[in-house]
């Protein structure tokens, strides 16, 4: 093993590091210079152990254990419960656990992923890190594009695969899973999970500590009882994710975000240590249709006193950050990354997850209702809702489940263009025939079982893969991100509560709505459009300014640049047709463009070998 490699992996410019060299083990942790690092190593007899780990339930952990760090409460907890550690802390985290007895590695992740971690075998070495750059970027391993995430990204409509990341051999630990790794090729021993084994024959196993499936029902509940406790859990998981340093607050005007910077200032006391900031552009002329966002952050500012900046974004700056390739999701998050920074925030509360869990909206109602035989609730709800709203809900979560063989769906997102097929070779497409035309993504909503729908949604990890990004990218301005609507005691509780409080009086986000009452400002929480109006008006205009730029970017590629499975022509092609046409309502031939520049530049950057 290459340890000056591994080391060099973790010096970012302005970061300082911190390594344990123990006989065959070599870790350590990089942390931006002038900031307190928040990973931490642990090393005894028995264990050595590198944690990126908060803890939000110490108080409840103590009562069984004795520990004054949290790396030390992650040993005791393993030493107690074993690969079940997981289940009783209450945090986000990300941790390798080498038992030196049990000649046995564990890589776990918190319960729903907000801290990164991958790994890669190669030979008799395992790697790890928090990001798959990080394992790449140390030059020990050559790898490849993964052609099986690439076809997922080029088209959209196919199935997921969180554990595979866009490098070839290196994989996602999955949330709320622990992997063991045997390091002495004996893996007879009792341990979690089915076997599975690489090439080079390092025997691992899968074990899912966290499952809301296996949660219980609390049928007795009132839905009083319900909205109170909810609302306890979440302004406990804020507190106790809240420090005494300068903190931003996403505020975007809508209920989730919004929400969480609500409660965060009326936490705290000197609210100069607070900043909103809005992904909207501070200006913007054009027209815009449909609810102001900013109408409503103002609104926070007079509730609470607050300042909220807006972004001043330079010319092309969007689709720049679009091309970098380490930032993948939601990258429109960069430019308040930079600017948050330089305003010497440390933390970020976000609203993610709000959507999927305590203020789900309504979607999968019709489906819950239709498949579970209610009937009488069916018909209130088309009552309430009208025909043609009944109709549309009947085409998307009903049609496609009854139709065989995958036949129809009914979004427009997910639904194969096959003319994309148009940009790759026919010899990537025929090696690749099983993966491009039957492997379809699956329906989300199930037959009728309203938990199974929000499961189905977990399990698409799309939660995860926007943190891992945000927290890899993050790292680098000294940002640390947190998401109290993610806590693991508010989902846990939510997942037990009655499944018909979610559309309650068909009423969507209701739960939601009344947790925030006294705490959002009404004018907020009654919002009922959740569409960020300006932001999309101005990323549909920036498009278009960008397209000449988007077309240069291409044409200063050189040959040996370009990724051997893609048509060169056809993208000659469309790049001829956007310098002649700026009209790019539709914007996946745009988003393709963008892609495969952003893979180019992965490649270039990360020295990858082309298939």
């Amino acid at each position: 093993m290459n340890r000056k490699a591994l080391s060099k992996a973790l010096n970012e410019d302005g970061f300082d590091n911190e390594c344990v060299n123990h006989e065959n083990v070599f870790c350590g942790y990089g942390f931006k210079r002038g900031r307190i690092p928040r990973a931490g190593i642990l090393n005894n007899k028995r264990l050595t152990i590198l944690a990126d780990i908060r803890i939000y339930n110490s108080e409840v952990l103590k009562k069984d254990l004795e520990f004054d760090t949290p790396e030390e409460a992650l040993a005791k907890a393993y030493l107690q419960w074993g690969v079940d550690c997981g289940k009783h802390i209450n945090g986000d985290f990300a941790a390798v656990i080498l038992d030196k007895e049990k000649s046995e590695l564990h890589l776990i992740r918190d319960h729903i992923g907000t801290r990164p971690l991958t790994y890669a075998i190669s030979g008799t070495s395992v790697m790890f890190a928090s990001h798959g750059f990080g394992i790449i970027g140390s030059g020990i391993i050559n790898t490849s594009i993964s052609e099986d995430e690439l076809i997922r990204q080029f088209l959209w409509s196919k199935k997921d695969d969180y554990e595979q990341t866009i490098f070839e051999h290196v994989k996602n630990v999955l949330p709320g899973h622990i992997v063991t790794i045997n390091l002495d090729r004996d893996f007879n021993k009792k341990s979690a999970g089915p076997c599975t084994t690489d090439d080079n024959q390092i025997k691992f196993k899968k074990y899912r500590y966290w499952n809301p499936a296996t949660f219980t029902k609390k049928h007795n509940l009132t839905y009083e009882q319900t909205v109170s406790h909810l609302r306890e859990l979440l302004i406990k998981a804020t507190r106790s994710r809240m420090e005494d340093v300068p903190t931003a607050l996403h505020v975007s005007g809508g209920i989730d975000s919004t929400g969480i910077a609500s409660i965060v200032a009326d936490l705290t006391k000197d609210k100069n240590l607070l900043t909103g900031y809005s992904y909207a552009p501070e200006e913007f002329d054009e027209e815009i249709v449909g609810a102001n966002e900013k109408e409503f952050i103002e609104e926070y500012v007079k509730d609470k006193g607050m300042k909220v900046k807006f972004q001043k974004y330079e010319e092309n700056e969007l689709l720049k950050k679009m091309l970098i390739p380490e930032f993948g999701v939601q990258n429109i998050e960069l430019p308040l990354m930079k600017r948050v920074s330089l305003d010497g925030s440390e933390l970020v509360f976000s609203g993610w997850g709000g959507d999927e869990f305590l203020s789900l909206s309504l979607r999968g109602t019709f489906n819950h209702l239709f498949f579970s035989f209610k009937w009488a609730e069916l018909f209130a709800y088309i009552k309430k809702t009208g025909i043609r709203t009944a109709f549309c809900k009947f085409n998307t979560e009903v049609l496609p489940l009854i139709v065989p063989f995958g036949l129809v769906n009914p979004f427009k997102h997910q639904r194969m263009d096959w003319t994309i097929l148009k940009y790759l070779k026919r010899d990537f497409i025929i090696r690749n025939y099983r993966k491009i035309f039957f492997n379809s993504s699956h329906n989300i909503y199930g037959f009728g079982e309203r938990s199974r729908f929000v499961l189905n949604l977990l399990e698409k990890y799309h939660l995860a893969k926007r943190m891992d990004c945000w927290a890899a990218n993050g790292e680098k301005y000294g940002l640390e991100y947190r998401y109290p609507l993610l806590d693991k005691d508010l989902l846990e509780f939510w997942f037990r509560m009655p499944v018909e409080y979610t559309y309650k009086d068909f009423a969507p986000r209701l739960i939601y709505r009344d947790i925030m009452k006294g705490i959002l400002a009404e004018k907020i929480r009654n919002r009922k459009e959740k569409s960020d109006t300006i932001l999309q008006a101005f990323s549909q205009s920036a498009k278009k300014e960008s397209v000449q730029f988007l077309v240069d970017s291409y044409k200063s590629l050189k040959e040996l640049d370009h990724l051997p499975c893609f048509r060169q022509e056809t993208l000659e092609k469309q790049v001829s047709r956007m310098q002649t046409d700026r009209n790019i309502k539709g914007g996946r031939d745009y988003a393709k463009l963008v892609l495969y520049l952003r893979l180019v530049n992965l490649s270039r950057k990360y020295n990858l070998k082309k298939n």
